[in-house]
């Protein structure tokens, strides 16, 4: 397990998680700030059994209109993948943009003030149970396709169970 400081953390570039095989990271309530507006503040790349718990993950606040042009967490491949009890904050463009992750867990998250997406994922199986949407673009929906390619099939804002997707508990605003 690796447990960060309850901190500010000020990130130069974005935080990559590569290949990372049964590994738990407890947050301590830590915030992750990334001071790059087009860069995903984290990226999570062919994980296996990766827990990211408690933090606070964002873009610094934008000077101008344009805003960000990154997503807040990104995740590619992997399985067994769980992000929970954790605050992921726009200015991001999609809050979690996850691709062909098999058996991801998004739970218990407040996930707000993303500009496009609160979550867009395309792939086998996914959970999103007990969180809070709350004024992300696209009137909070989640962008959804099982197989890759864009736009996605479906936009989700309500409890559902169907072809390896999971939605309950969740609260959009």
């Amino acid at each position: 397990m690796v447990e960060l400081e309850n901190r500010i953390y000020k990130l130069d570039r974005p935080l990559i998680f590569n290949r990372l095989k049964n590994i738990t990271i407890n947050g301590n309530d830590a915030v992750l700030i990334l001071d790059l507006l087009d860069s995903d503040v984290m990226k999570i790349e062919e994980c296996e059994n990766l827990v990211i718990n408690n933090i606070k993950a964002l873009h610094v606040e934008p000077s101008g209109p344009v805003g960000c042009t990154g997503n807040v967490i990104v995740i590619n491949g992997g399985s067994n993948i769980t992000i929970s009890n954790s605050e992921i904050n726009g200015c991001g463009v999609v809050g979690v943009a996850a691709y062909d992750s098999e058996d991801l867990k998004i739970i218990r998250n407040y996930i707000h003030k993303n500009s496009s997406f609160s979550i867009i994922y395309m792939g086998p199986s996914v959970s999103i149970k007990y969180n809070k949407f709350e004024n992300n673009g696209n009137k909070n929906r989640i962008a959804y396709r099982v197989s890759s390619g864009w736009p996605p099939k479906e936009y989700l804002d309500a409890d559902i169970t169907k072809n390896g997707l999971i939605m309950e508990g969740n609260i959009f605003r």
